[in-house]
């Protein structure tokens, strides 16, 4: 399954669910992404931001609410490949490819309500749990 981040009708590019590590309590978790040729309308925003963040900077407040307000104005949204909306609390893209050129784009996502995370990501919640359980 994907996951499809859109501006407006555009879409920028997808991560593959099945290539996600994640923290299903908390609904969030990391994912390549795979950018379209529209991804070009928000990479430099995704990349000023990427480089506010540790451990580039100590976290730069202003220069995220900057670029927030500036991503905001793209109205961007994630769906599942066939539209469904992904509810999320926050998300981005992580660019650190001028640093680390090995490195791919990173779809970072957080606060995915426990239903729709588990028709996302299926096994993950076993396996998160099964972790605990001792042999």
């Amino acid at each position: 399954m994907k996951i499809v981040l859109k501006a407006s009708e555009d879409i920028l590019g997808h991560a593959e669910t099945s290539e996600a590590r994640t923290d299903p309590p908390m609904g969030c978790g990391q994912a390549a992404f795979y950018p379209t040729e529209f991804y070009s309308r928000a990479e430099e925003l995704f990349r000023r931001k990427t480089l506010a963040l540790p451990p580039l900077d100590s976290h730069d407040d202003s220069t995220i609410d900057a670029v927030e307000t500036e991503l905001s104005k793209l109205h961007l949204k994630l769906t599942t490949e066939r539209g469904e909306p992904i509810s999320v609390v926050g998300f981005t893209v992580l660019d650190y490819r001028q640093e680390l050129p090995d490195e791919p784009l990173t779809l970072e996502f957080y606060g995915i309500h426990h239903e729709q995370f588990s028709r996302l990501f299926p096994g993950h919640y076993e396996a998160y749990e099964a972790s605990f359980k001792r042999a």
